[in-house]
């Protein structure tokens, strides 16, 4: 199968399955406020947010590895391919004995996390939910090295169609389980449950698609392969440090300086705002093997001109999506689950702001990643994370609860902005990145503009259901209508319509060729 149709079929199953999990994550939680106490809701995104810092132990290993995997695969040297599936089965088992470790030694500290600790006492066993939260991270490092076989073949459809209908599963019985008892440790339980399952049956279907996996051999790679890995891991363990500090830290400074009903409130946002940016990285990351596929062929001008097509893209969708989060965003959820877990709407354009910019990083870093340049900008992250905690704790002080998210946009805005497109250029592209950032202003003026227009021209539509059909609507026509008016003669529109055009045509024809015809993987 081609590079597009491989990353297409990644993207359909991965919108499909996020579709699906995220209708049942949304009647989930609607049933979880109704039937839990709200410091519950608190409580599972403080501890979320504790174990994503506790998964610094993973070092960043699982992209280093996986960028390793690129090239045996294209080569179709499976001894190779075995020999770094072995490795990264042995990492990986000590990583997740690190965190569990970690997490214990940690549990004794837990009352320092929460504002006024002693008044949240009638939460039942909080050291019991802690350790269970602690036990789904560790278990969901079991057998996950399989999946990087999947991501290198650019089968990862396997993994997202196995994991969503997982995840589904666990949505509903989890529902069934809290209408019934109104019992959170149950409700744990069965995640975990749902953890440990998606990674065996995932681990079964790569060994019945790849058999050589099954293979006795504990072979490493050779130390000059182990060396080159660790190096690059040293340049992912910063970048995981920075990551973790700057999306992993919110709840922490919320909890421990505004209060554990904040996290509650900011939770229902979170959700939100995650699921569909987890929509949007899902359909682009899908074409991250592909890209690294292309990047061993060497041709810059042609990694140039697929990277300004997705930017494009990227641009077009979060931009779309940043004005829809903003117009609609506090009217969603006043209709959902009431006014008392509304924010302003200047923190709402916060978290807004903070999701367009991030946003706009995607491509960026999947071309990072795929291409291998993460050592490059080893130490951006580590300033990131710097500026963002300082920041956020700082202004949380002055400000509440906006100050936390300002801390995020202000690390995002003075350091990866211009870091990580100078990395690319510099060492992918070899050229000048003024075009990069001449595109970028322009997008951004759009978004805002674009925002500010529709925000006033649906300012009088009243907060029901009937009033968010019609804010939808006028979304959709006046956003795409001035899209086309600002860049119908644009190269990169031209692009991405090409691109969606060669999709379309490849799998029509694969579909009309029978399901006999053999095709050779990732070569195509």
């Amino acid at each position: 199968m081609s590079r597009t149709s491989n990353s297409a079929k990644n993207a359909i199953v991965s919108v499909i399955g996020q579709f699906a999990q995220v209708l049942l994550q949304f009647l989930c939680r609607s049933v979880f406020i109704k039937t839990l106490a709200k410091e519950y809701l608190g409580l599972s995104g403080l501890f979320s947010n504790i174990l994503s810092v506790l998964s610094l132990a993973e070092l960043g290993f699982g992209t280093a590895l996986i960028y390793s995997l690129y090239k045996p695969v294209y080569d179709n040297d499976e001894k190779m391919i075995v020999q770094l599936t072995n490795l990264y089965k042995k990492i990986y088992r000590i990583i997740a004995g690190i965190i569990v470790l970690s997490g214990i030694c940690l549990l004794p500290f837990l009352r320092y996390l929460i504002k006024d600790y002693d008044t949240y006492q009638g939460l039942e066993n909080l050291s019991v939910i802690y350790l269970l939260y602690l036990a789904n991270t560790a278990a969901s490092y079991l057998y996950i090295y399989k999946k990087s076989v999947l991501d290198a073949y650019q089968k990862s459809y396997v993994y997202i169609a196995v994991w969503k209908a997982l995840m589904v599963l666990q949505n509903i019985v989890q529902m069934i389980f809290l209408v019934l008892t109104h019992n959170f440790i149950g409700y744990l339980l069965i995640q975990i449950a749902a953890t440990v399952s998606v990674n065996m049956i995932v681990s079964r279907r790569t060994d019945k698609m790849f058999p050589y996996l099954r293979t006795s051999s504990k072979e490493l790679p050779d130390k000059e392969l182990r060396n080159t890995i660790y190096k690059n891991t040293s340049a992912m363990t910063m970048h995981k440090f920075g990551a973790v500090v700057v999306n992993g830290t919110d709840n922490l400074i919320l909890s421990s300086l505004i209060s554990l009903v904040s996290v509650a409130v900011y939770s229902n946002y979170s959700l939100v705002i995650t699921n569909l940016n987890g929509f949007i990285e899902l359909v682009f990351k899908a074409v991250t093997a592909s890209v690294g596929s292309l990047g061993a062929e060497d041709d810059k001008g042609r990694l140039h001109e697929v990277f300004f097509t997705l930017n494009f893209l990227l641009f077009w969708v979060y931009g779309f999506s940043s004005v829809c989060l903003y117009v609609l965003l506090n009217h969603f959820i006043t209709i959902w689950i009431g006014a008392d877990f509304v924010f302003p709407s200047s923190v709402v354009f916060v978290l807004v702001l903070n999701f367009y910019l991030k946003g706009m990083r995607v491509v960026i870093n999947i071309y990072r990643d795929s291409l291998g340049l993460f050592y490059y900008d080893r130490y951006k992250p580590v300033f990131e994370a710097i500026v963002n905690l300082a920041v956020s704790v700082v202004l949380a002080r002055v400000y509440g609860i906006i100050g936390v998210f300002i801390g995020t946009a202000v690390s995002m805005l003075t350091v990866c902005l211009w870091v990580e497109p100078y990395v690319l250029y510099k060492y992918a592209f070899k050229r000048r990145m003024s075009i990069f950032f001449k595109k970028y202003a322009i997008y951004a003026l759009f978004v805002f503009a674009a925002g500010w227009g529709i925000d006033h021209l649906c300012g009088f539509i009243p907060v029901t259901l009937a009033g968010l059909i019609i804010k939808v609507i006028i979304l959709v026509l006046v956003y795409h209508l001035a899209l086309l008016a600002v860049f119908w003669r644009s190269r990169e529109l031209a692009g991405a319509i090409d691109s969606v055009k060669r999709v379309v045509r490849e799998h029509w024809k694969e579909g009309g060729a029978g399901n006999g015809q053999k095709r050779k993987m990732y070569k195509s």
